[in-house]
């Protein structure tokens, strides 16, 4: 059961608290195969409801296990107390969402996937290790990325072809981090950053002719498609 879509307007200040309540860091720690420290690798995830289901990338909780003696799946919050994770329920590489269970009572931030370009779009992550770091962007666009949508357009299989891009700012560190509305609603969360030179391509930009940065994410509407319908 996730928690019904807020409609009532908050200011910027008030968005970045809510995002912070309800958002969290998520990876792992673990002993590597070359020392005996623990390391720790985190990105970001966020609260959906208030029994300890967390969402975020699919890409933050997958792990090279040939990388690791040994380790775990945690969720940290903001006052810095550690969650071990105790179950996966859904995970789907191709949205590149995941849902995730810790035993907490958490405070949920909902999911709202009525929004169009022009719409406010909030980011509270920890880009690059530098913390609580807030932005204030828009939503640019929806886009498919492919055509393998089937029948249904609000299906599992149709979301994983629906890409969001708004211009709030994040970076590596980022991902999983919650995109808010201005009523602090959860429109998507962080999935990628890609740079574009003159000519859309790779051998543009490896020469300096960054034109433009794409911030990505994965759509609130997949991620209720996931819950809805599970994953891998």
């Amino acid at each position: 059961e996730l928690p019904p879509a807020q409609t009532t307007p908050l200011s910027p200040t008030e968005v970045a608290k809510r995002a912070k309540e309800g958002g969290y860091r998520v990876g792992w720690a673990y002993l590597c195969n070359n020392c005996d420290n623990w390391h720790v690798n985190l990105a970001g995830g966020y609260a959906l409801t208030e029994d300890g289901i967390l969402g975020t990338c699919a890409h933050v909780i997958d792990m090279d296990n040939k990388k690791m003696r040994k380790g775990g799946l945690i969720a940290v919050d903001h006052a810095g107390n550690v969650f071990p994770v105790t179950s996966i329920l859904a995970t789907d590489e191709k949205i590149d969402g995941a849902l995730i269970k810790i035993d907490a009572k958490t405070t949920p931030l909902a999911l709202n996937d009525k929004v169009s370009p022009g719409d406010s779009a909030f980011c509270l992550s920890r880009p690059l290790k530098q913390g609580q770091y807030f932005s204030e962007g828009i939503v640019n666009r929806f886009y498919w990325n492919g055509d393998k949508r089937g029948d249904d357009p609000n299906s599992l299989q149709a979301m994983r072809s629906l890409k969001l891009n708004v211009s709030s700012r994040w970076a590596p560190g980022s991902s999983g981090s919650a995109i808010l509305d201005q009523f602090g609603n959860v429109i998507g969360h962080v999935a990628t950053i890609s740079t574009m030179g003159n000519g859309g391509s790779k051998k543009d930009t490896d020469k300096g002719r960054i034109l433009i940065t794409l911030h990505t994410a994965t759509p609130a509407r997949a991620m209720m498609a996931l819950a809805t319908e599970g994953g891998d």
